[in-house]
C-alpha cells in the first residue's frame, strides 16, 4: 500500500450492512493518535460522512 498523508484525496472501497462492497471517494487524515484514518462522503445528500480505516485506499 502506498503511503498516505493527510490531505490526499484517495478511493477506497466500503462494504455496507447489506449489499455489495462499493467504491468511494474519500479525504485522508490523521485522528488525535496520529493513526491515518480516511473520511468518506456519501454521494446522497441527507447522508452524514463516516470514517473507515485506511486499508486497500488508493490515490486519485
Amino acid at each position: 500500500m502506498e503511503t498516505l498523508t493527510a490531505g490526499d484525496h484517495v478511493i477506497v472501497q466500503v462494504t455496507p450492512a447489506f449489499g455489495e462492497p462499493r467504491n468511494r471517494r474519500g479525504e485522508v487524515f490523521a485522528d488525535r493518535d496520529g493513526a491515518t484514518k480516511i473520511q468518506v462522503r456519501p454521494p446522497h445528500a441527507p447522508a452524514r460522512p463516516y470514517t473507515v480505516e485506511a486499508v486497500n485506499a488508493r490515490r486519485v
